[in-house]
């Protein structure tokens, strides 16, 4: 879905428009997989982005909560709670955790900053789960 306008609606935070957007997939075979394709595809860009420009730096935690928090939004509020919208985005999280854990040619060493992030989510998971 290049130059659909999706990562226009994401970055500008269209919540309604997103809803929209979503409701008309959900009519259309293979749509909300298509739609939530480019949601990933976006969330793992933006994520990319935030540890170039941050590093090991302590502020690359709270730009990564913030990252989190503004795809909860999204799936509360834009998606419905909808399953695979969330599964779709704890995939995302989680792969670029394990990507910038880990950054290529140093595959044991894990940068403290990110851990930390880590920690902080699958806590916050947790409890999810228990709530």
């Amino acid at each position: 879905m290049e130059d659909s306008g999706v990562q226009h609606i994401l970055n500008s935070s269209m919540t309604e428009d997103l809803t929209r957007l979503f409701r008309f997939f959900k009519c259309v075979q293979g749509g909300v997989k298509t739609l939530l394709d480019c949601v990933s595809k976006h969330l793992r860009n933006l994520g990319r982005s935030i540890v170039n420009e941050h590093g090991d730096s302590v502020s690359l935690i709270p730009e990564m909560m913030d990252l989190r928090d503004r795809f909860d939004y999204f799936i509360q509020h834009s998606f419905d709670d909808d399953e695979d919208a969330k599964k779709a985005i704890a995939t995302d999280l989680q792969y670029l955790l394990d990507d910038i854990l880990h950054p290529v040619g140093s595959a044991h060493r894990v940068r403290p900053a990110l851990r930390a992030v880590l920690n902080y989510i699958e806590a916050a998971q947790l409890a999810d789960r228990i709530l």
